[in-house]
């Protein structure tokens, strides 16, 4: 019924009825049922993580940990080290249950084929890249609070840098710890040249050394692909789970979507706006921690902004003003994905019969094989959605047609 009444709003003309995103009936309760569960966990997530924090600082943890490593040793850097280290095994003990849940829900709805073993080997591996980095870098912070009033200005450059080397060295060093990265024109040399003829198309050069297949089926069923890295590390990463899945036409049009990022240079514009908010988060930070110091700091046993046992109070205030950032952050990533995707459906108009229809079937797989919320709530879809829904990626793929119209395509003419 949806998808005539899309087609008589069309005018009368003879095209082909809407493709509107449905799932099975059994599949459709499934994904729905999935989503209420793992958006759930998210902000139960949030409030347990919450909970662990404002534990520490009420019942005094970091400070014990403080004054018995200062009674241990003279270096205030190993004093911070100590407490630091306690603060962040602490947290990543208190998360595990979550985590469990969140892998138990993977696979109850067969999102996820992952050895138990493997799967955590991958949750201590990434708990150790992303905490040591971190711990190192926290310290930092407290050396420089030591020494000025100004720290969060030293702070957010140090933290921008970081998060830049990070970007930059993520696809070499660290992803491929997790999954195996091959060169498509290695596995799949046919398919890379399609590829090619996608870039050519759009009048952009892709070498064919920064398009690998990913080996995600060792872990999931799922499909997807992503652009990742800058500068020299920047490339298109395209699953193996979706090579299986998708016609060549459809690989054509992932591509062409993810080469929008790579176009559009969506990781360096998403670096900088990172960056701005930093700024504005360390600035906040300071001004909130100085006056609860200030108010509190005697009853919590905080002795100033720069005694190690703040910790869990400047972690609790990041927490919360990270979690209310997640809406904008949110929607500037579902309007970067917005572009790509026009950039895919200009790129495709010349490659295919029908890019738009051709686009839609490619959403209409690749959301039903993820099990994508079928019909997410509008307050879902404001605070979680990193990526328009599915159905709405649809129409706007088959509705998108500045040629008829006699308009200028926007990015590739």
């Amino acid at each position: 019924m949806l998808a005539f009444t899309a087609a008589l709003l069309c005018g009368g003309e003879t095209r082909k009825p809407l493709l509107i995103f449905h799932l099975p009936p059994g599949k459709y309760e499934q994904a729905v049922e999935f989503h209420r569960r793992a958006n759930a966990a998210h902000f139960a997530g949030f409030a347990w993580e919450c909970l662990a924090l404002a534990l520490c600082v009420r019942l005094q943890w970091a400070p014990r940990i403080r004054t018995w490593a200062a009674r241990r040793w003279r270096s205030r850097l190993a004093q911070g080290a100590a407490v630091i280290a306690a603060v962040f095994l602490l947290l990543w003990a208190w998360s595990l249950p979550l985590s469990l849940y969140r892998r138990h829900l993977a696979l109850q709805y067969g999102l996820s084929i992952q050895p138990w073993m493997s799967w955590l080997i991958d949750w201590i591996q990434a708990g150790l890249i992303a905490g040591v980095p971190s711990a190192l870098v926290v310290l930092a912070f407290y050396a420089l609070a030591r020494r000025t009033r100004t720290w969060w200005a030293y702070a957010w450059a140090l933290a921008a840098a970081v998060m830049s080397i990070a970007a930059y060295l993520m696809p070499v060093f660290i992803d491929p710890l997790f999954f195996r990265f091959t060169p498509l024109m290695n596995t799949r040399p046919d398919l890379a040249l399609k590829l090619e003829a996608v870039a050519k198309r759009a009048g952009f050069h892709i070498p064919p050394e920064r398009i690998f297949e990913m080996d995600a089926s060792r872990k999931t069923p799922a499909v997807n692909a992503y652009m990742t890295g800058f500068g020299s590390t920047k490339r298109i990463v395209v699953w193996d789970t979706a090579l299986g899945a998708l016609t060549p036409p459809q690989i054509q049009t992932v591509f062409a979507h993810e080469l929008g990022h790579y176009a559009l240079h969506h990781i360096p514009l998403s670096l900088a706006v990172s960056a701005g908010s930093l700024l504005i988060g360390f600035w906040l930070l300071d001004w909130l921690m100085r006056r609860l110091v200030r108010r509190s700091g005697p009853r919590w046993d905080i002795q100033s902004l720069d005694d190690y046992a703040s910790l869990p109070l400047a972690l609790l205030l990041a927490l919360i003003g990270g979690f209310l950032a997640e809406p904008l952050a949110n929607s500037y990533s579902r309007w970067q994905e917005r572009q790509a995707d026009i950039y895919e459906l200009e790129t495709m108009h010349a490659l295919v019969a029908d890019a738009g229809r051709n686009s839609a079937e490619t959403d209409q797989v690749m959301a039903e094989i993820d099990l994508e919320d079928p019909a997410p709530d509008p307050f879902i879809r404001f605070w979680l959605f990193s990526h328009p829904p599915a159905a709405e990626r649809m129409i706007f793929a088959q509705e998108y047609d500045p040629w008829s119209q006699g308009k200028q395509p926007k990015y590739v003419r």
